[in-house]
C-alpha cells in the first residue's frame, strides 16, 4: 500500500492583501498533483491561473502562475483566431491540391517508391519501417491526406512546385496573428505572478 501525503501552504496574493493556497499531493515517488486556489476576492476578479513548462533538473515540468484576466482573454482570442486561420488555409490547400498531391505520390509504383516521394528519399520523417506499418494499400489515400497537414503544407506545395498567391496572403495573415500572440504571451509572462512569499496569518 502506498503512503500518500498532502502539503498545504498559503502565499501572498498579487494585491498583497490576502493569500492563495497551494496544495501538493505526494506519493512515495514524489509530487504527483498540485492545486492552486485563490482566496482573495479582489484577485479572483483580476487574475486567472495558467500553466507553463519550465526546465528542471529532471527535464521540462509543468508550473503555475497567476496572470491578469484581461491579458489571458486576449491570448485565448488570438489562439482561437490562429487556429481558425490555419484551418482555413489547410482547407483551401486540400481543395486545390490534395488530388494533385495524391497523384504525385502514387507515381511511385511500389510502396518504397511512394515513401521515397513522400520523404524526399528518406530526408524527412517517417522512417520506412514506420511508414510500412502505418500505411497500407487500403488506407494509403487517407494516410497521404493526413500527411498533408498544416505543419507539412509548405513542404507539400514545394514538392508540387506550387506557388499560390491566396495561400501566401493567408499565410502572411497567420504570421501576423502569431506575432501578436507571441507578444501577448511575453506580456503575460512579464506580468504573471508566482510569488511564493509565505503569507502570515
Amino acid at each position: 500500500m502506498y503512503n500518500n501525503s498532502i502539503s498545504e501552504q498559503k502565499h501572498q496574493c498579487p494585491c498583497g492583501q490576502s493569500f492563495f493556497t497551494v496544495k501538493k499531493f505526494h506519493d512515495r515517488n514524489g509530487l504527483f498533483e498540485e492545486y492552486w486556489e485563490m482566496s482573495c476576492n479582489r484577485c479572483k476578479q483580476g487574475y486567472q491561473l495558467d500553466n507553463f513548462l519550465k526546465e528542471t533538473e529532471n527535464g521540462p515540468a509543468e508550473a503555475y502562475f497567476w496572470v491578469p484576466r484581461n491579458i489571458f482573454s486576449d491570448m485565448v482570442i488570438l489562439e482561437a483566431q490562429l487556429h481558425k486561420a490555419q484551418k482555413s488555409i489547410l482547407a483551401l490547400a486540400h481543395e486545390m491540391y490534395l488530388e494533385q498531391w495524391t497523384l504525385y505520390c502514387y507515381k511511385g509504383k511500389t510502396k518504397r517508391e511512394i515513401w521515397n516521394r513522400l520523404t524526399s528519399q528518406g530526408k524527412r520523417e517517417p522512417g520506412y519501417k514506420l511508414f510500412d506499418r502505418m500505411a497500407t494499400s487500403s488506407n494509403m489515400a487517407d494516410y497521404l491526406k493526413d500527411y498533408f497537414n498544416y505543419q507539412n503544407m509548405d513542404y507539400v506545395l514545394k514538392k508540387l512546385n506550387v506557388r499560390d498567391s491566396k495561400i501566401d496572403y493567408m499565410t502572411n495573415m497567420v504570421g501576423n496573428i502569431k506575432q501578436r500572440l507571441e507578444k501577448t504571451q511575453r506580456i503575460m509572462r512579464n506580468k504573471g505572478f508566482i510569488n511564493k512569499v509565505q503569507y502570515a496569518m
